[in-house]
């Protein structure tokens, strides 16, 4: 039997990687990514005070529908976008957190491109 490195000790290495190359400010925040197998989470993050602007996910009380395909990654990407344009950020560094840019990922950077926000 093969022994196969574990998914998610490359995906937080990769993470790592990527987080050392991009920085968020309060003008323009960094647009974290979380998926799990049943949810996606996204943030916008002022890496400069420490602090989550603004937040959407699937396990939020006014979302209806299944939280772990395209369709809901797209809808939690308007819904950032649009708190994001309700204090006042219009730009944003995507970090995708390590996971492949295709998908869930893509789906809720596309919705937030679609929300207004520019990535």
């Amino acid at each position: 039997m093969v022994n196969k490195p574990d998914k998610n000790v490359s995906r937080l290495r990769r993470h790592r990687r990527v987080r050392g190359k991009i920085h968020g400010t309060a003008a323009c925040p960094r647009l974290d990514v979380f998926r799990s197998a049943k949810h996606i989470y996204a943030q916008l993050i002022d890496d400069a005070a420490g602090v989550t602007l603004a937040s959407a996910s699937t396990v939020e009380k006014d979302f209806d529908g299944y939280g772990g395909n395209i369709d809901a990654a797209h809808k939690v990407g308007v819904t950032i976008a649009k708190r994001a344009a309700e204090k006042g950020i219009t730009k944003a560094v995507y970090d995708r957190g390590g996971f492949v840019y295709h998908g869930r990922v893509k789906a809720l950077a596309e919705g937030a491109r679609e929300g207004g926000l520019e990535l």
